[in-house]
């Protein structure tokens, strides 16, 4: 199969062709649906882990989505990273964390910002995915 495709790893070097028969757009319904599956999996607080895998902390995500200021510290960055290496995933299911359906996008002093599950269903709806 992998022969047939053209599929099997070269030896050496990359294939630089181009086929302009590949049609390489995603169909409406995978990108207004199936594309959201990863909101399941946003966590609640995002960790941050030392090298030595110590848990250090963990802020709200609602707190840090557009508000990256923790990153300008020497050696943040790299706790976080850390931390999504270390930090348990999320089942992908139908569960969203609040902090993406009451506290998305929250401005500061306000008790509530967006809720992307709203964002999701309407975007369904916007492009006739079958269901609506």
């Amino acid at each position: 199969v992998m022969e047939k495709f053209g599929l099997m790893l070269q030896k050496e070097g990359y294939w630089d062709g181009y086929d302009p028969t590949v049609n390489p757009n995603i169909i409406a319904a995978f990108s207004a649906a199936a594309f959201r599956f990863g909101h399941s999996l946003l966590p609640t607080a995002v960790e941050r882990w030392s090298k030595a895998h110590k848990f250090i902390s963990s802020k709200r995500l609602s707190d840090l989505i557009r508000r990256p200021y923790d990153l300008y510290r020497a050696g943040v960055m790299d706790e976080y990273l850390m931390g999504l290496m270390n930090q348990v995933a999320q089942a992908m299911d139908d569960s969203i964390t609040q902090e993406v359906t009451n506290h998305l996008l929250k401005k500061p002093g306000n008790r509530f910002g967006l809720d992307l599950v709203a964002f999701n269903m309407q975007r369904g709806r916007e492009f006739g995915v079958p269901g609506y």
